[in-house]
């Protein structure tokens, strides 16, 4: 397997854990060079694997978390770094049989194996960026950020989306296309003001 992105790694009765988006194999480089990129977009699908190292054993265990497949994975960080989690976001995107690039924003329960998704037929999202809501208790209440490039036109969005249920909250429309990025951030508060030495 070839893996770009870990989701998450905890320590579980003694054994470490390690959560990884995995390609069946290194091909993905060569279909990401600009060349291969101007015929056919990429299958940027990758499955959620499970790597389990237990103390003491050469060989580590591998397991399969599902069968939804996407990149860019996205977890209530604050939260769950380092620690026993449920809930992982990403990017499913995808060349699609009518010639189209298809993509969704995905969410995904390890828990219970269920999935669900956003899309809205035309943009292309790059990583959703997970924020929690103040005062939050739950792992997925929040929102997710993800900006969004439109296939027919010369535009783009950034949309909010209840981390819960999936669904639209807001989008804030760009009259221009934005290239697709890969990582995002959100700064809750201001930075400080930048300040002279004198």
């Amino acid at each position: 397997m070839f893996v770009f992105h870990t989701v998450n790694a905890f320590e579980r009765d003694g054994n470490t854990v390690l959560d990884v988006m995995a390609y069946p194999s290194a091909q993905i480089m060569e279909d990401l060079r600009v060349d291969q990129m101007v015929e056919r977009l990429p299958d940027l699908r990758p499955s959620l694997k499970r790597i389990i190292m237990r103390p003491g054993q050469q060989r580590a265990e591998l397991q399969s978390l599902g069968d939804a497949a996407f990149e860019f994975p996205s977890t209530n960080y604050r939260r769950v770094n380092g620690r026993d989690y449920r809930f992982v976001w990403g990017a499913a995107d995808a060349p699609g049989a009518d010639g189209s690039y298809q993509s969704s924003i995905v969410k995904f329960d390890v828990l219970t194996g269920a999935s669900s998704a956003f899309s809205d037929g035309d943009r292309v999202y790059g990583e959703p960026v997970f924020v929690a809501r103040p005062g939050g208790s739950d792992e997925d209440d929040g929102v997710l950020l993800a900006v969004g490039t439109s296939q027919r036109a010369d535009a783009a969005a950034l949309v909010i989306i209840d981390a819960r249920t999936m669904a639209l909250v807001a989008s804030a429309e760009v009259g221009s296309s934005i290239p697709l990025g890969f990582h995002g951030s959100f700064l809750r508060a201001a930075a400080p003001a930048y300040q002279e030495d004198v």
